[in-house]
């Protein structure tokens, strides 16, 4: 496994959520709450929209950047974009509302939109998840931002995640950088495939796992040639913890971003994934786009993550927890008349935390009882004439096989006598 494959590169990563497979989403967000609580983290729900001019502040912002082609524009004449990250939304939301303190940990859960590939894409949206450290320029706070990310992944159960750092340096270190790798790919434009030679952004996002340009690419410049003696301490103060907290890493220095706005330390996440290695998420800092935001000098660190491939891994790998099922009781009446009996009891049941799913009135009930156990139901409980007027309800066993006439004052002893039984076994 040696490729390494940005996250949407593949289009079996990039689902709709089906309702099947809503419990596997919900149980990463409960690992994600509960882990961003233990952290310190508090909850935030940043908006969807941002306005040209911070498209234009924050992104569009040099000849090496394309990245705002893929962003999606409410309407031809607006001004207007749908979120294409969660970091961007809640900082102007942040400084916006007046409400930054000492230090902000914040984290989020929810859509953004992006076009992968296809200019005209309409399928852009994923989830994402993300944390915020702002106003602490300290390495621990790095270190700290970092083992976070691997935390979580490895509560899914992701245990071989790998992490991958590199500098961006500071904004001179940078520029520099960025300058000395545009003139390399100049000079070797005529020796990149077509795709590669068409800009120089896609060079950076395309070359590492291009067969004919990957060479070329592992020889082009790397930031440590022109990082000032500041931005190399900062490096080797984050590596040297790293190391000495026994925390496992890999210092690519052809590590980039998809966003423009990172400096200094930055970092990525992957995991093996079918024969490949596949980037799950990864930050950085980004203190000087809090400047370009504010015009304040306020240090701040992040990461997020695209839940759509690591629930891909997760399902690859057999690491979902395996569901224990509900203890259930399928209910129906047999006619119209029957159905004010069927409220009355389905509400002392549900009072009584016994959860109910409902059938269809019909008289022909036996019909209903493979679609009450293909609903994973243990009990079904019928509301017919005949025993209605007795002062009963059939109540069928689906386990064992086995129904009888209960009193209508015994259902709800009855039924957790049954629910006893069966949860001993």
């Amino acid at each position: 496994m040696t490729n390494t494959k940005n996250d949407f590169q593949n289009n079996e990563l990039r689902r709709t959520i089906d309702i099947k497979d809503m419990w596997k989403w919900q149980h990463l967000e409960q690992v994600i709450h509960e882990t961003m609580i233990f952290f310190n983290y508090q909850e935030i729900r940043p908006p969807m929209f941002l306005t040209q001019d911070i498209i234009d502040k924050v992104y569009d912002v040099d000849k090496f950047t394309t990245i705002v082609d893929s962003f999606y524009r409410i309407g031809d004449e607006d001004d207007t974009y749908l979120r294409p990250d969660g970091t961007i939304s809640y900082l102007t939301h942040l400084f916006g509302s007046n409400s930054v303190k000492d230090r902000n940990l914040v984290y989020y859960v929810g859509p953004m939109f992006r076009k992968f590939g296809n200019p005209n894409d309409v399928n852009g949206q994923f989830h994402q998840f993300g944390a915020e450290a702002i106003g602490s320029d300290s390495y621990v706070t790095d270190i700290e931002t970092i083992r976070l990310g691997l935390k979580i992944f490895r509560q899914f159960g992701l245990v071989n995640t790998q992490l991958e750092i590199n500098s961006y340096g500071c904004p001179n270190c940078k520029h520099k950088f960025e300058n000395k790798r545009y003139k390399y790919w100049q000079e070797n434009e005529d020796k990149l495939c077509s795709e590669c030679s068409k800009s120089y952004a896609n060079f950076i996002r395309s070359a590492e796992n291009c067969k004919k340009c990957n060479t070329l690419w592992l020889n082009s410049p790397i930031i440590f040639d022109e990082c000032c003696d500041k931005c190399t301490e900062n490096f080797n103060v984050i590596k040297k913890n790293l190391a000495n907290l026994m925390c496992d890493f890999t210092v690519n220095p052809h590590l980039n971003m998809s966003f423009p706005y990172y400096d200094n330390i930055i970092f990525k996440y992957k995991v093996p994934y079918k024969k490949d290695y596949l980037m799950i998420g990864g930050g950085g800092r980004y203190n000087n786009l809090v400047k370009t935001l504010t015009g304040k000098d306020i240090p701040a660190i992040g990461f997020s993550a695209n839940m759509e491939p690591i629930i891909a891994v997760m399902e690859n790998d057999k690491l979902f927890p395996v569901r224990k099922k509900p203890f259930q009781v399928y209910i129906l009446a047999t006619s119209q008349e029957l159905e004010t009996s069927l409220l009355q009891i389905v509400q002392e049941l549900r009072d009584n935390q016994i959860k109910v799913i409902i059938g269809p009135t019909t008289k022909n009930s036996s019909k209903l009882v493979s679609t009450a156990q293909n609903e994973s139901c243990s009990i079904m409980v019928v509301i017919n004439e005949d025993s209605i007027r007795e002062g009963k309800v059939v109540v069928n066993d689906l386990v064992k096989k086995h129904q009888q006439a209960i009193n209508l004052r015994d259902i709800l002893p009855s039924i957790n006598r049954l629910k006893k039984t069966l949860s001993n076994k």
